[in-house]
This record gives C-alpha cells, sequence and structure tokens, in this order.
C-alpha cells in the first residue's frame, strides 16, 4: 500500500514539473513572438498634431501651466508634472517658466486647466501682467493614464503665441505599451538616453515603470515641437 502511494505520488511530481515545463515553454513562446512582432513594428511618431515651421525669432519665454488631469489626483499630477518639466527643460526650444497649482489658483481660483477648456476672462492679459516678457503659454492635460501593464498615457497639449493668440503647436496623442510600434518607440528611447540600467525584461524598464514611461511619452511628445 505505502508502496502504491509512493508510485502515486512520483507519478504526481512528474505530472506537476512537466506542467510547469509546458508553461513556461508557453510563455517563453510568448516572448519571443512578442520579440519578432516588435521588431518588424515601425517606430511610433506622434502624428495627431499641429504645428508650425518654425518658432518666430522673438518666441523665447513661455509659461507652463501645470498638468490637468480628471479627477485631479496628487500622487500622479506631481510626478507628471516633475517628469514633464524635466523632459521640457532637456528641449531647449524656449526658456520655460513653470506656473505652480497655487499660484494658477491664485490667479484664477483653479489649480488646473485644460487646453479644451474656455479661458477664464482676461486670462492671457493678466499672465502678461504677472510674467512681464513672456512670449506664450503651454496647457498640458494627460488622459487615459492606466499603472500597470500595458502602461498607458494620452497627452493633450497647446502652445499659443501671447501676441496674436495663435496656435503654434498643438498635439492629442496616446501612448499605449500594448501596441508594439510604441513599444519599439518605447524602447529604442530607452537605449537611446539610458532611462535604466535594468534589461529592458526587467522590473525597471520603461515598459514597466510608470515614470520611465513618462519620460519617454514626454520626450516623444515634445519632440514635436517646432525648430527655432
Amino acid at each position: 500500500m505505502n508502496s502504491k502511494r509512493k508510485r502515486l505520488s512520483t507519478r504526481q511530481c512528474i505530472l506537476a514539473l512537466l506542467s510547469v515545463g509546458l508553461v513556461l515553454t508557453l510563455s517563453g513562446c510568448r516572448h519571443a513572438d512578442r520579440d519578432k512582432i516588435v521588431r518588424k513594428a515601425i517606430p511610433h511618431v506622434p502624428s495627431n498634431l499641429h504645428a508650425v515651421d518654425h518658432l518666430p525669432g522673438n518666441f523665447k519665454r513661455v509659461v507652463v501651466l501645470p498638468c490637468h488631469h480628471e479627477p485631479e489626483d496628487e500622487l500622479l499630477v506631481d510626478y507628471v508634472d516633475s517628469v514633464f518639466r524635466q523632459e521640457l527643460t532637456k528641449r531647449r526650444a524656449f526658456e520655460p517658466v513653470f506656473l505652480s497649482r497655487t499660484d494658477l489658483h491664485r490667479m484664477i481660483g483653479k489649480t488646473q486647466l485644460t487646453p479644451q477648456d474656455k479661458l477664464p476672462e482676461n486670462f492671457l492679459a493678466r499672465l502678461l501682467v504677472s510674467h512681464p516678457g513672456v512670449d506664450g503659454v503651454m496647457f498640458l492635460e494627460i488622459f487615459g493614464y492606466r499603472a500597470y501593464k500595458p502602461l498607458s498615457l494620452g497627452v493633450r497639449g497647446k502652445l499659443v503665441d501671447l501676441r496674436s493668440g495663435d496656435f503654434i503647436w498643438a498635439i492629442d496623442e496616446t501612448f499605449d505599451a500594448g501596441n508594439a510600434s510604441v513599444i519599439s518607440a518605447a524602447e529604442i528611447f530607452q537605449q537611446r538616453d539610458q532611462v535604466t540600467t535594468f534589461s529592458r525584461h526587467s522590473h525597471g524598464s520603461v515598459l514597466s515603470s510608470p515614470r520611465a514611461f513618462a519620460k519617454y511619452v514626454a520626450d516623444a511628445t515634445f519632440g514635436t515641437l517646432p525648430i527655432r
């Protein structure tokens, strides 16, 4: 009887090991298939945008409003603001003048403005008074945020000439890491900027870390700004 139980136990162990091996093999196949698709994919380039060919020669200082997100999530907007400000500053397209949520609330009674909102009365004129010498204002909004795999983040933005009121740049783009072209572009960004020392399949990679992915999104977004 004991011998039969031992044989049964051994058989169950073998079956369990075979099952684990099958799962690992299938998982490996899925990763291999994904990598083949990504290698063939054309890296994502934002296309839902408007931009003039060149920034005006006298367009040098821009007030940048805090990122809008509905509903307002303090932790989310704080880290996205931080990441987007770093990447915009790196771009050196103009001198950014970052407006805090406290300052914005003092001006208009709100801590955030969406690029699609009707502007408060005399808002642009008040910006010129409170920040003399600025040439433009940038509105930013994030939407479609997904903090788990596949990561996703959408961005709407507008850059307005304060003198003429004309749009210099506008974008409305979703970056979804479930899309092979976005994966390809994000991995190229990671390799180029060395966002992390981890491998691309690790927990700290651009496809796993919401903060690293936000850096890629900000870089791709501001990469569409007009050149000087």
